[in-house]
């Protein structure tokens, strides 16, 4: 024991003794992390007594959501660890659409010709979220309260202060810091692939929200590349459609076919999505003779999973109705659209949007096939429905105005189809301004009403 004391004193071990030291030190703190990150996981969560309750953990499906409509959003860690944070409200929602809205108009301001049908769709879609804002409000409240739970799992090793700051933004309808540290996440775990997918996920839905389409589809295609789960894969497809590349969502639908059909079977509602989804890609890109048997593919399988009262059911019969429209079968079309309306009458109301896109369906077939009188009124009936649901200054409800102008027109009635005509033109350069192609197809249809016009007419919106 001398000895050893003796060498461990001496001036030439010094180096030595100190690496004997570091190391000992370096393998108990070692013990000492692992000890900590098992009882933090062990650790059984307390009660919380606040609106909504989020256990974080890498399930994003187990988040209580359904509570968050009011009041605060407490975060459960692992750890057991509690943070209360303030309730996102609709008011700060409303102001970020607006902010949303008037940075898109200040890019289409200086965008190239390729970019702005883009820039345009995604100011679309910010007009539809601000219409109906209590539907987009409680959506992203639960997109916040997600990503806050998905933090909690993803964000080991940040320091404590920038995760509280990130968790504060988030409560407050902020994500931007969020998404700077599933950024970090996904470069620094690209060896763990399924931290690193989920993180791609978790911005793939950031950029979602923020109506970033073109971000959000290269998010969830790295995601579903890394780790192709069905849910990965549905939301690439959808995002790259979404964003116009239709090559890419044709990819993901056949993927989608292959993952739904093996984690859950040929006969399961969600191979029936997967099919109806890989439908409408097909149908997208005129590959007309592909789409229909999925279509009707799907519908068997929803007849069984679904039920044919299901809005769900009312939503495939549609589509399959569409594709034989455009296909010149309106004789098949016409009950598959009366059937899809009555599904949708019993199940959702005649108050609803989506009854008032169903009539719209029908009366545009009808008029194509030269039943004016069987048209106007559920024209008639979508405008009225709109005008409740929308508001009048409501793209859709211009839509709405110049389908029964049109109607109007080609029944001899073109003094009461001028005034819709200018009112849906008033509603589309407050909305787009003048050179948007919608606007501009307003516009001719308002020239063609003029006395110098020879023959044309007023066109029917998609």
């Amino acid at each position: 024991m001398q000895d050893w004391f003796d060498w461990l004193t001496k001036e030439e071990n010094r180096e030595a003794v100190l690496a004997i030291i570091v190391a000992v030190t370096a393998f108990f703190g070692g013990l000492g992390w692992l000890y900590d990150r098992f009882t933090a996981k062990s650790a059984v969560p307390g009660p919380a007594d606040t609106s909504a309750t989020v256990n974080a953990g890498r399930d994003v499906g187990t988040v209580q959501h359904q509570q968050v409509a009011a009041g605060a959003i407490t975060v459960q860690a692992a750890s057991g660890a509690v943070v209360n944070l303030p309730g996102y409200t609709i008011e700060q929602h409303e102001d970020r659409l607006a902010r949303r809205e008037a940075d898109l108009r200040a890019e289409l301001a200086e965008a190239h010709d390729a970019d702005r049908a883009l820039l345009l769709a995604q100011i679309d879609e910010v007009r539809r979220q601000a219409a109906d804002a209590e539907a987009s409000f409680e959506a992203r409240r639960t997109e916040l309260v997600q990503a806050m739970a998905m933090l909690e799992d993803l964000a080991a090793g940040v320091p404590q202060t920038r995760l509280d700051a990130a968790r504060r933004a988030l409560a407050a309808g902020d994500d931007s810091a969020a998404d700077e540290i599933f950024a970090e996440v996904e470069a620094m775990e690209t060896a763990a692939i399924s931290r690193a997918a989920d993180a791609a996920y978790e911005r793939g839905r950031i950029a979602d929200a923020d109506i970033r389409w073109s971000d959000a589809a290269d998010h969830y295609a790295r995601a579903a590349r890394l780790v192709p789960t069905y849910d990965h894969i549905r939301a690439a497809r959808l995002a790259t459609c979404r964003a116009g590349d239709y090559a890419a969502a044709l990819r993901f639908g056949e993927d989608l076919l292959a993952v739904a059909k093996a984690e859950r079977g040929d006969e399961s509602e969600a191979y029936a999505t997967a099919m109806n989804e890989h439908a409408l890609s097909l149908h997208e890109v005129g590959r007309f003779p592909e789409a229909e048997p999925l279509y009707r593919q799907a519908l068997a399988i929803d007849e069984k999973t679904l039920g044919t009262g299901h809005p769900g059911y009312a939503l495939h019969l549609k589509n399959l109705a569409g594709l034989l429209r455009e296909t010149g079968r309106p004789a098949e079309a016409e009950p598959l659209f009366r059937q899809a309306l009555a599904i949708d009458e019993k199940a959702l109301g005649t108050g609803h949007p989506a009854y008032a896109i169903r009539l719209s369906n029908l009366a545009g077939l009808l008029r194509e096939t030269g039943r004016p009188a069987d048209a106007e009124p559920l024209y008639r009936q979508a405008l009225a429905i709109d005008e409740k649901t929308l508001g009048t200054g409501h793209p859709a409800y211009a839509t709405r105005l110049n389908n029964l102008a049109g109607l109007l027109w080609e029944t001899g009635r073109g003094a009461e189809a001028e005034p819709l005509v200018r009112q849906a033109l008033a509603i589309l350069v407050a909305v787009y301004g003048e050179h948007h192609p919608s606007t501009r197809i307003a516009a001719a249809n308002l020239a063609a009403l003029g006395p110098d016009e020879a023959g044309g007419g007023v066109g029917t919106a998609p």
